[in-house]
This record gives structure tokens, C-alpha cells and sequence, in this order.
């Protein structure tokens, strides 16, 4: 099976309290929670051990908002979102605060009584429980302000609060207060407390705030209040989701210093909101709470189904454990520029010395510090480990030139770059990698090996073959015409539709055409080892590009490959757009239909579910389930997406009959042709690969469920002379094709820059920016270096960003594979800012839609004269070519009212289109009605490029 993963600050209102009402002391305690003690069984996860609290209660029992009358739920949801979003955070997980309020306060009248918002309030968090830990309720105060009073919703953490009154036996014994007591009889008696500054101490205590900070503003408001003399103040502020300003805050004197106490509250309160953001990213959607019970219980639960807040303060302290680990010890380096000097690199040669494979992630084709680094890295390898081979994920065939160019100069080194035929690697960048190895090599010392680019990908078929065939040609070979006919659907050209669309015969047809060629080819005389190495690479990699596509028939379901890729991504898209409603369905078949929308957040792992847990039965009510749905649905939106999860299930069902054990047809043949590479140059001979962060991975896991890779080929041959190191970026631009949504304008699907904010927060990019430095290495193996700390050894979320792009999914799963890092890659680079790539030549910033060739005169086309202009060889549907009236066959020489002259030059001049409009197209066109060839007219048709072209 082929799976693809592809307001202001709340107080306690009283006359009292009002002078610290306009100070803003509201904040929180060094950690002295007795929550985490007495820990007993441990929960061995595959990852970090969480150790299950002892009063842990099932997973239904945690906040069970369902057991409230349904009048209630919605009231109770949202509030827990607001909650969570508040500081009352620091009360639910760590009980950083003993006691939190500001999700719901109200002025309600007294003279009648109108309380009744208070009661729905206070049914509404009586289910905020997970055993016997929390007490929550809705507190009124007495002051009165015009005939009302206020009120406000509270939560406590009971060990919290015991804890805190055992730390201060005095001031609470001076109140009655005895640490079993309940916290609503504390917070009534901190209220009825005789003098002013016994009320500041008191809430100060219970709200949390630190025992110096409670100290200086009681002295300073007792000050005040003796003397009228105002003692000057600043302010600590700790972030809440909700509020990066404003809330959490507590007074200190002027020019105060955080005290050791302080920085470690801060790095709890950042953990526990980091763990907390990463969990409401998964389950939060436009701020709808209709999924928070479930982020509660996630939240609390132990990894096997066991809940108590002790277990999300454990993973939250492992987060701020890893941090630690991140800031001290990760390798600081100091830049990207591949002309800098390389002393920096050099704390890498314990891991750089030995290998004899070098792989150079990246974690998009379009990042320019990405290339820049791995350029950088590569010379420290030429100059100072002797590598002198080099590697990339392009055709083998069409980096030939770029190789002759390196070793000789022979050639155009910018039109080489530009032939290899990726879009991904046509850009300044390599172009400079190039040039270095051609310099290099030209100013080698004697006997010393020069440097050689390669490529090793195998999905073109069309450029080896052309290449053998020429060869055939000039030596004047009778066959070479047979072979010519019995390829003719590989000939087309690159990546060619007649190949993508060849049934399984026919591509086996062209196997064996291959296999005969390659005999022919050996049996030729007067040919040099050399001759016949080279031959054998060109006619491996073409065999290899029909092998996958021979694979993509055998495993990808009867819609196609693409088909199937759009599919998923609408699903990703808009699933969690209709949560809400599907939830919100009742009948006979909504807990089933609730099963699978909730499964089919992850699809990779919802298809192996469907096939090897599921029941033929338990199939059958989901299918049941999404018919009967899309049957029910009120809106257009609920019910495509539900008729594309039906088409899914059609897809899993397909899949019940496909081989189990995932294969990766593309990956193998690359590995292979690293290992040729290397055998090609000897024992001695060490290479350094350049590839996508997916590629390169080494993960070696489950046969069922993690596709092999080029990286775990190479890791399986070559063990530690295998060296994956992955590149990753914290935040900046990058370039990438624009995968459009469905319905959206084809034109729009280019290459275009992308801007990225950050990443999500349970991302290991997101860790890794914590680093001062703009460049990080992360030693990830302790073979070679430092061991991370546990919270590496369980899954977390890795960028991944391929040749296309939907920004709207930039924060699922589409575009983060998660992981145990340590798994896949030996080391990772990071780089905090990123810029585009840089393309060699100018980029449209629309889809023109049509295929151009060279306006060289064909038979069938005028002869009279050697015209100029491009010749128009197909137009796709729908595109903005079709829409101008561009046909097959025509041939373009104007736009614009400037010549064209060729097909680059006509992409320079769309690419100089920078506004919406009318723009004229020139074209000549054979006459329909003329029997004669040379019978041709000239037309103007209209470009109208759309308004978005200024986004």
C-alpha cells in the first residue's frame, strides 16, 4: 500500500483590593505545587516514561462535560477554552497558580435578585474534575456598586492550594484557615479578612504571585496608604495564549532583577504553554471549543488512557527539558556563506572525518541559506576530508554537461544548471556551487583528484535514452531505429504523457526494449570501459524511471496518483472545517460517523486502520455512516468533504487487495545509483549527497507503515558510513509551485515565494530556534555525540515542504511529518531566517498554460522564411492560453508589442507582467480552410491577466 502523509486583567472586586485592581499585581508563584508528588506506576510509551499518578482516573472520567445536561455542554466547552487561554492555564497543568479566575466574570443585580447566569455557570464547570483534584465554582463578592455585585468563576488545583497554605501556617492560621478546607471557604474568608493588606497577602498567596513580590506590594500599598506617597513600580508579565501583554503580571520594585526563582517560573509557564499551544493547534479550529474535552484529556493522559494533571505537567517539564538541552548543547556556527572561513565547521569533524556517504538535507527545494550551507559544507569536505564527489537529486543523464563543464570548462555553465531540468536546482545558488567546483579543480595541485557532480535520480527515462541512441546514430548503427520505434512512448520527451499514461504491458514492453538495447550495446566493438560504464548508468536510469512508473500503476489506486495526492489534500483542508457539524449530528449512525472524521485526521494512519484492524462489518458502517451523512448534511461544504472521504473509503478498499509491505521504487533505484557512483570510483571514494530531508532519512521502522527510503536503502548497505544530515528553519521565505485549491484559478499554480511566520509548536523547529545562534548543528546520536534529552525519543512534528505548496496547510500534517527525530537523521542544521532561492532566470508570476517549443519551421509549416517566435505544442484546459484563444500549432512572435524570439525569452517577458490587464499575444496560424501548408495569418489575441496578480 502507497500511503501519503503528504481584555483587561479579572480581580477579586472589592473595595479592598481596588488599589491593586489599578496596579495590575496579578501574576504567579515560583513552582511549589504538590502536584507531581507521590508518583507511582510508570508508563513505559516508547518515548519518555510518564510516570502514572496514583489517583489518575480513566479517560471518560476526566472532565466529563458529557455527563452535563445538554443545555449545559456548549456553556461548559466554552468556557474550558477560555480557561485554557487564560492564566487559569497555570492553575489546570503544574497548579503554577493554587487558584485562577478571569474566563467569566458578571455585575448581577441584587435589589430583585437576577442571579441565574451565576447558577448556569456553575453547572457549567462543576464537570471540570479529574478525580478528586480541581474545585471550581462561581464566588459573588460583597461590595455593592449601584445596586449590583460581582462576580466571578474560579478554578482551584486542590494539592496546589494545600500546599500553599501549609507554606504559610501563620497567615492562614490567622484566618481559620486549615490546608483540608475547602477553596471556596478560602477564597470567602481572604475576602472577609478585617484589614486591607491581610486581603493583598491573601490573594497575592492563593493567585500565586512570588512570596517578594507579595512582600513589596504590601509594604509599598501599607506605605501608601500611612504616608500618601506612592512607592514607584515595575511590572513581570508572563504570556498566556490569549494575551502576550497584560495578564500574569505582578509588581516589583524599580529596576528589579529576576531572581533565579523567577527565571525557572518562566521557563514552566513558557513550557506549559508551548505544550499546551501544540495540543489546541491539533484540536482547536477558528477558536471552536466543540473538540476541547478531547485536548483536556490528551492533555492529562499517561499514553494509555489514564488521566491526572501530573502526567501534563510531566510532558510539559520534558519540553523545557529539551530546551535546556537545545540552548546548551547544540553547536553554534556562524554563517551559511560558502566563502566564509570554515573554522566553525571544524567542531563537526568528529562526525564529518569518516563517512563515506555525506547526505545534505533540506526541508524545502526552495531555501537559499539551505543551499548556501550545504555549498559551505561541501568545500569543508573537499579542502579538509578529501571528498570529491558530489551528488544531487536530479537525472543523471541531464547532469552530465554540468559534469564536463566542472572537470573542463567545456560548455555553458548556466545553461548546464539550467539542462539538468529541475526547477528546484535552476537557481544562483547552484550555480555557484558549480562555478566553486570548476574553480577548484582548475587550481588543483598535481595528482590530486579533482571534484565531479553528479546526479542520481531515475524519473527520466526520455534523456538517457536519447543520449544512447544518438550515440547509435553517429556511429552509423542499423538498429538504432529499431530501438527508436520499440521506445517511441519513453521518446516524447521528459516526463511525457504517453509515458505516464502506458499500461502495465507496455511499460514492460519498454523494460525489455531496454534490456535488449543494453546487450546491443555490449556487444559493440572498439568500445572503452569508460564507453560502456557510461552506457550502463544511462540505460539503468532509464530502466529505473519505467520501474517506477511500473510501481506507481501497481500501487497507487484506479483515480491516479494526482487525483488521489488532491484528494487527500482537500481532505486535510477542509476536515476540520466540518468537525463542528458532524459532531453536532444525531441519529443512529452519528457515533460512527464521529469515529471516522475523527480517524481521518490522520489518513496515513485511518488507511491502516480501515485495512488491518477493522471489521468487514465495522467497514461497512463507516461507509454507512459518510452515506448517511452526506444524506443529512445542511451545507455544501459538510458535504463534499464527507463525498471525498467516500471516495477515500473507496481508495482504502482498493487497497485491501494491494501488497502490505510498503515499497519505494524511485528511493531504491537512487540508493543504487549513489552505490554506482561510489563503486565507480573505488574503495577510497567518498561522496557527499544533495536531497530532500525526506530522501535522506535513515528510519528503518515498520515494513506496514514507514516506506523505505533512499536513506534507509544506504543506511542498510552501508551502516555508520552513512551519514543523513537534515536541514531545518525556524521562520523567512522560501520558493515553491503553488498547489491551488480546488476551484481555484489553474494560472496560479507557479514557482513563487512563500512566507512562513514560525513553526507550529510541537515542531522540532520551533525547539530549535531557542538557540542564540542564526546557525545550529543538533548532534542527535550518541555514537557521535551528545544524547538528547527523553523528549526526542517520542514523535514530534518535522517540516517538510516539497516541490508544492498550499499555505493554508502550512501547520498540518501535510506539510510536518511526525517523528523521533534521532531515527532519521544523524545531525540537523538549522537556520532561524530564510530567504528564497534565487532563479536564474525570471519566474512568471501566473500559469500562461501552454507547452512552447523552438519556432524552428517544421514540414508542415511555412518554409519560405526562417521565422523567429515559439511554437505552441499543446494548451492546457482552462488555462489563461485557451482563454486568450491559443491553439496547438501556433506559433507566438509578439507580446506585448516586443518580439519573441524564443521560449525563455517569451517566459522573461511574462514574468516581467506585474499587474492585471489586457496584454496583446501575437501569434501566426495555419488557415483551417488553405490545402496548402504556406497558407498562414497572423492573429492578435489577448492575454487578460487576472487581478491577483498582485498578491
Amino acid at each position: 500500500m502507497y500511503l501519503i502523509d503528504w481584555s483587561s486583567l479579572k480581580f477579586w472586586h472589592s473595595d479592598a483590593v481596588a488599589t491593586w485592581a489599578v496596579v495590575l499585581l496579578m501574576a504567579a508563584c515560583p513552582f511549589t505545587s504538590a502536584v507531581g508528588q507521590n508518583r507511582a506506576t510508570d508508563f513505559e510509551g516508547g518515548g519518555p516514561s510518564i510516570r502514572r499518578h496514583p489517583e489518575a482516573v480513566p479517560r471518560d472520567k476526566c472532565f466529563p462535560v458529557e455527563s452535563l445536561p445538554e443545555s449545559s455542554r456548549s456553556l461548559s466547552k466554552s468556557l474550558l477554552l477560555d480557561a485554557l487561554d487564560s492564566e487559569a492555564l497555570y492553575t489546570i497543568v503544574g497548579g503554577l497558580k493554587p487558584v485562577s479566575e478571569g474566563f467569566f466574570d458578571t455585575w448581577f443585580q441584587v435589589e430583585p435578585t437576577d442571579a441565574s447566569k451565576l447558577a448556569e455557570v456553575r453547572a457549567a464547570v462543576s464537570a471540570w474534575q479529574c478525580g478528586n483534584h480541581f474545585e471550581t465554582g462561581v464566588l459573588p463578592f460583597q461590595s455593592l456598586r449601584r445596586g449590583k455585585r460581582f462576580a466571578a468563576a474560579w478554578i482551584a488545583s486542590r494539592p496546589a492550594l494545600a500546599q500553599k497554605i501549609s507554606e504559610q501556617p501563620a497567615y492562614f492560621g490567622s484566618l481559620g484557615i486549615a490546608k483540608d478546607i475547602s477553596a471556596e471557604a478560602v477564597l470567602l474568608r481572604i475576602e472577609g479578612a478585617d484589614r486591607m493588606a491581610e486581603r493583598w497577602r491573601g490573594f497575592g498567596l492563593v493567585f500565586g504571585y512570588p512570596q517578594r513580590a507579595i512582600d513589596f506590594f504590601v509594604q509599598a500599598g501599607v506605605h501608601h496608604a500611612d504616608t500618601g506617597e506612592f512607592i514607584e513600580r515595575d511590572f513581570r508579565n508572563y504570556p498566556t495564549h490569549a494575551r502576550a501583554a497584560g495578564s500574569f503580571v505582578y509588581a516589583v520594585p524599580m529596576l528589579d532583577t529576576e531572581s533565579e526563582d523567577e527565571k525557572l517560573l518562566r521557563r514552566k509557564v513558557e513550557a506549559i504553554l508551548t505544550f499546551y499551544r501544540s495540543l489546541r493547534e491539533k484540536y482547536i479550529v477558528d477558536d471552536n471549543p466543540a473538540r476541547i474535552t478531547e485536548l483536556i484529556r490528551d492533555c492529562f493522559d499517561d499514553g494509555n488512557g489514564w488521566c491526572h494533571p501530573d502526567h501534563a505537567l510531566q510532558k510539559a517539564l520534558a519540553w523545557s527539558e529539551a530546551r535546556a538541552w537545545v540552548e546548551n548543547e547544540t553547536v553554534s556556527l556562524t554563517t551559511v556563506l560558502p566563502s566564509a572561513p570554515l573554522d566553525d565547521l571544524k567542531q563537526l569533524d568528529p562526525i564529518l572525518s569518516s563517512p563515506r556517504i555525506i547526505a545534505l538535507g533540506e526541508s524545502t527545494h526552495g531555501t537559499r541559506e539551505f543551499f548556501q550551507l550545504k555549498h559551505r559544507v561541501f568545500r569543508h569536505l573537499v579542502e579538509n576530508h578529501g571528498v570529491r564527489l558530489f551528488g544531487i537529486e536530479a537525472s543523471y543523464a541531464a547532469c552530465l554537461p554540468i559534469n564536463e563543464y566542472v572537470l573542463s570548462g567545456a560548455g555553458d555553465s548556466r545553461e548546464a544548471v539550467k539542462g539538468q531540468g529541475f526547477w528546484t536546482w535552476n537557481t544562483e545558488e547552484v550555480l555557484a556551487l558549480v562555478e566553486w567546483m570548476r574553480d577548484w579543480n582548475r587550481n588543483r595541485l598535481a595528482n590530486t583528484e579533482p571534484v565531479q557532480f553528479y546526479g542520481f535520480d531515475t524519473q527520466d527515462a526520455y534523456t538517457p535514452l536519447k543520449l544512447v541512441l544518438e550515440e547509435l546514430k553517429e556511429g552509423a548503427h542499423s538498429e538504432a531505429a529499431t530501438f527508436e520505434n520499440r521506445l517511441a512512448i519513453a521518446l516524447e520527451g521528459p516526463y511525457s504523457k504517453a509515458l505516464n499514461n502506458a499500461t502495465l504491458e507496455e511499460l514492460d514492453d519498454l523494460l525489455a526494449a531496454i534490456q535488449e538495447l543494453h546487450s546491443y550495446c555490449e556487444r559493440l566493438p572498439n568500445r572503452t570501459v569508460a564507453q560502456l560504464r557510461k552506457t550502463d548508468l544511462l540505460l539503468e536510469q532509464a530502466a529505473a524511471a519505467i520501474r517506477i512508473d511500473r510501481s506507481r500503476l501497481e500501487r497507487w489506486s484506479s483515480i491516479g496518483m494526482l487525483k488521489e495526492i488532491e484528494l487527500y489534500s482537500r481532505i486535510r483542508s477542509n476536515l476540520p472545517k466540518i468537525d463542528t457539524a458532524v459532531a453536532a449530528m444525531t441519529g443512529e449512525n452519528a457515533v460512527a460517523l464521529r469515529d471516522f472524521v475523527r480517524a481521518a485526521a490522520d489518513l496515513k494512519r485511518c488507511q491502516l486502520r480501515f485495512r488491518d484492524e477493522l471489521s468487514a462489518d465495522q467497514r461497512q458502517a463507516w461507509r454507512d455512516s459518510v452515506n448517511w451523512g452526506i444524506a443529512k448534511a445542511d451545507s455544501d461544504a459538510v458535504r463534499n468533504t464527507l463525498t471525498d472521504l467516500l471516495q477515500f473509503l473507496d481508495i482504502s478498499t482498493e487497497y485491501l487487495e494491494k501488497p502490505k509491505k510498503l515499497t519505494n521504487a524511485r528511493d531504491e533505484s537512487m540508493a543504487r545509483f549513489v552505490s554506482n557512483i561510489l563503486e565507480l570510483h573505488g574503495d577510497d571514494s567518498r561522496i557527499a549527497v544533495w536531497a530532500h530531508d525526506w530522501h535522506i532519512s535513515k528510519i528503518d521502522g515498520n515494513p506496514v507503515e514507514d516506506m523505505p527510503r533512499m536513506g534507509t536503502f544506504l543506511e542498510r548497505k552501508y551502516g555508520d558510513d552513512y551519514l543523513p544530515i537534515g536541514l531545518s528553519f525556524g521562520s523567512g521565505s522560501f520558493q515553491s509551485r503553488y498547489y491551488p485549491e480546488e476551484g481555484d484559478d489553474p494560472a496560479k499554480r507557479v514557482l513563487r515565494e512563500f512566507k512562513v511566520g514560525g513553526s507550529r509548536y510541537d515542531s522540532f523547529s520551533h525547539l530549535f530556534d531557542y538557540h542564540d545562534a542564526p546557525v545550529s548543528a543538533i548532534l542527535l546520536n550518541n555514537t557521535r555525540g551528545a544524547l538528547p534529552t527523553p523528549w526526542f525519543a517520542i514523535p514530534h512534528f518535522n517540516r517538510t515542504i516539497g516541490a508544492a505548496y498550499q499555505p493554508q496547510l502550512e501547520t498540518s500534517n501535510s506539510y510536518y511529518e511526525e517523528m523521533v527525530l534521532a531515527q532519521h537523521f544523524e545531525v540537523v542544521l538549522h537556520v532561524k531566517k530564510t530567504e528564497r532561492a534565487r532563479p536564474l532566470s525570471p519566474t512568471p508570476r501566473f500559469r500562461f498554460g501552454a507547452s512552447l517549443a523552438e519556432g524552428s519551421a517544421s514540414s508542415d509549416e511555412v518554409q519560405s522564411e526562417n521565422l523567429a517566435g515559439v511554437h505552441v505544442d499543446s494548451v492546457a484546459p482552462e488555462s489563461l492560453a485557451e482563454r486568450a484563444g491559443l491553439k496547438q500549432g501556433d506559433r507566438i512572435i509578439g507580446l506585448n508589442g516586443k518580439q519573441v524570439s524564443s521560449p525563455s525569452d517569451f517566459e522573461t517577458q511574462l514574468a516581467a507582467i506585474d499587474r492585471p490587464g489586457s496584454f496583446e499575444v501575437v501569434v501566426q496560424r495555419r488557415s483551417a480552410e488553405a490545402e496548402l501548408t504556406t497558407a498562414v495569418r497572423e492573429l492578435t489575441l489577448y492575454l487578460i491577466v487576472p487581478p491577483w496578480i498582485r498578491e
